[in-house]
């Protein structure tokens, strides 16, 4: 399992064990980590953008098609990817991938951050 740290905009972490395989949208959504998937998850919006701040090396490359869906929204930079197609292709601890989630709307009065915190309360 690689180690994979979420970070917000205020770079608080959060680090979760993800098998390889396990796309970075759907180890978000097993640690309560909210990413907006506009499409549904099928690489067919930019909602879903986060970057990668270290390790995009343990992770599979951009697809033509998920080049084209960043291109589209205006992310040409090598950071950027699509965390519903951003895949784990690494099994080793030692080999860990920073994510950073940009801001995600609320939910009620709760940031997503803070209804997590509740629910592993």
């Amino acid at each position: 399992m690689a180690l994979v740290r979420f970070v917000n905009s205020n770079k608080s972490p959060f680090a979760v064990e993800v098998k390889k395989g396990v796309s970075i949208l759907n180890a978000a959504f097993s640690s309560f980590i909210e990413i907006n998937h506009n499409c549904g998850g099928v690489c067919a919006c930019v909602s879903c953008r986060v970057n990668i701040l270290k390790g995009k090396e343990f992770l599979n490359k951009k697809s033509l098609l998920e080049k084209k869906q960043l291109e589209s929204g205006g992310f040409f930079d090598e950071k950027t990817r699509l965390a519903c197609t951003a895949i784990v292709m690494s099994n080793s601890k030692k080999n860990e991938i920073i994510v950073e989630v940009p801001p995600q709307e609320e939910i009620g009065n709760l940031t997503i951050n803070e209804f997590r915190e509740f629910l592993l309360k």
